[in-house]
């Protein structure tokens, strides 16, 4: 019995606190809710244009900001500029007190107006110096007053930003900045500059990139010791001989002599120096190629010899070039009478 009494205390208590408070802690048909939404100001906007929705019986709603909102049927719009909210600059925050009163009982509302940042600028990702067509992206966000105007400003190095044109003007909602690679040199610093305007204000974004060179930076390792078997540069695996449309490289070895390497497909190879095989990039393997003996077979080598491969594949009537480098790592085996048993390993670097 003591244990209901003592249950029902509490209930009671906060009944007649309910009461004392007129009501403020129960239903009142006069209270309402006020829903605000669309609190997001961006940058190139006039102010804050939010929608404001309540009891059909509300007239208007009052702010903190010397703003009054005149309703229809409790619907009606908030608009403040930047001035009234106290707002300037990306990220700044003001909240709002919204109070709607019915039969003289005021209801209350709060809602925080955030400035946004409209633009937005791509990264262009990996610039190497034989690259083309590479991009960087900008874009207003569709909820934002639109830009007046687009410009885009390239800066190379220390060097003074110019003004970069496009024909017809760059578009006022996104569009894709295009250049190449081979337009600078190896370690250029290249800065864009977006810049996005209208009479409500300016806003700007830059992006950098350092302009590098495409090596041969992957690489793989390979064991050639039998004569029925070959290695495929562009799959980067072993391969039967006789598929000649894949067979890149095959041992060959002079009896009782030397072990080497030859192409039973298209392949050639070239002499190089360590030089080459450590810094050779897209721009510069084709030239040390060209400058060198082709040569289909290479039948005594040494270990730590270097070579250029090339090798041409033709995938639905599309005709390939791949080139790549190779180091001789190690030669295993006997001769005389075991030739069978002689390998030849190598290092191989190729562009991904």
């Amino acid at each position: 019995m003591m244990k209901k009494i003592f249950l029902l205390l509490p209930v009671l208590a906060m009944f007649f606190a309910a009461c004392e408070e007129d009501n403020n802690w129960g239903y009142n048909a006069n209270r309402t809710d006020i829903i605000v939404q669309n609190t997001n100001v961006y940058l190139l906007d006039p102010g804050a244009s939010a929608s404001i929705e309540t009891d059909a019986a509300a007239t208007e709603v009052n702010t903190n900001v010397g703003v009054t909102v005149s309703l229809s049927s409790g619907k009606g719009t908030f608009t403040a500029t930047k001035s009234q909210l106290g707002i300037s600059a990306v990220d700044d925050t003001k909240q709002v007190e919204f109070t709607a009163t019915i039969n003289g009982y005021v209801s209350y509302a709060y809602a925080i107006f955030t400035m946004m940042d409209p633009l937005s600028v791509s990264e262009p990702g990996a610039v190497i110096l034989n690259s083309v067509n590479d991009t960087i992206t900008y874009e207003i966000n569709a909820a934002s007053t639109a830009p007046d105007a687009i410009t885009v400003t390239q800066k190379i190095n220390s060097g003074s930003a110019v003004t970069v044109p496009k024909t017809g003007g760059w578009d006022v909602s996104s569009d894709d900045i295009v250049f190449s690679g081979d337009e600078f040199a190896e370690g250029d610093t290249v800065t864009y500059s977006v810049t996005a305007t209208n009479t409500n204000g300016s806003i700007s974004h830059s992006v950098s990139f350092v302009v590098g060179k495409y090596t041969f930076t992957a690489s793989d390792n390979f064991t050639l010791s039998q004569d029925t078997m070959a290695y495929d540069f562009v799959g980067g695996a072993f391969v039967k001989a006789t598929n000649i449309d894949s067979s890149d490289i095959a041992r060959v070895v002079v009896p009782g002599q030397s072990v080497g390497f030859k192409t039973i497909g298209n392949a050639q190879f070239v002499e190089t120096t360590e030089l080459v095989y450590t810094t050779a990039d897209v721009n510069t393997i084709e030239d040390e190629f060209n400058a060198g003996v082709a040569v289909t077979t290479m039948p005594d080598v040494s270990v730590d010899e270097y070579y250029i491969y090339k090798t041409i594949r033709t995938v639905s009537g599309q005709t390939e070039t791949y080139y790549g480098l190779l180091k001789v790592t190690e030669i295993q085996g006997a001769f005389a009478g075991q030739e069978d048993q002689v390998a030849i390993s190598f290092e191989r670097k190729y562009l991904e």
